[in-house]
């Protein structure tokens, strides 16, 4: 998730028997990989890391992923880093969020309110993508037949 090239969403695909929506991301320089799905995301979306000169910023008004220092305060956040380059550690499964609660420039944290409802700091570098985790209705699907 922590490219900082444009990628565009072709494709989503939900895994059977993990009931988890993924969207296959194509990039601009080439490669292919699959980032879970949030609410925001729709097909032919460009995902891209905004930076705060992004040039892009001008062309795409919808950017997905956000550094914890450019999030609005109190929003809905998923599929969160610790630190930087971690890799998404909270906030993953279906339906869930966390909210903002504070930043601290001078220690360079952020408080957010976890699903669990336990506050826990971040740093402000880390990635996080707005909305919640895709496929809210995860608990309604059953796996109780051979067919499935």
């Amino acid at each position: 998730m922590r490219s900082k090239l444009l990628g565009l969403v072709t494709t989503f695909k939900l895994i059977p028997f993990q009931n988890k929506l993924v969207s296959l991301t194509f990039l601009a320089s080439g490669g292919i990989s699959y980032l879970p799905t949030t609410d925001h995301f729709k097909i032919f979306n460009f995902i891209y890391f905004p930076s705060q000169s992004s040039k892009l910023k001008q062309f795409l008004n919808n950017p997905n992923l956000f550094l914890l220092v450019y999030v609005q305060r109190l929003s809905k956040i998923s599929l969160i880093e610790l630190f930087p380059g971690a890799g998404v550690q909270y906030a993953r499964s279906s339906g869930t969020f966390a909210r903002l609660i504070k930043i601290e420039l001078s220690s360079h944290t952020a408080l957010l309110q976890l699903p669990s409802g336990v506050r826990k700091t971040f740093s402000i570098y880390s990635l996080a993508s707005l909305g919640s985790v895709s496929l809210k209705v995860k608990s309604l699907l059953t796996n109780t037949k051979s067919g499935y």
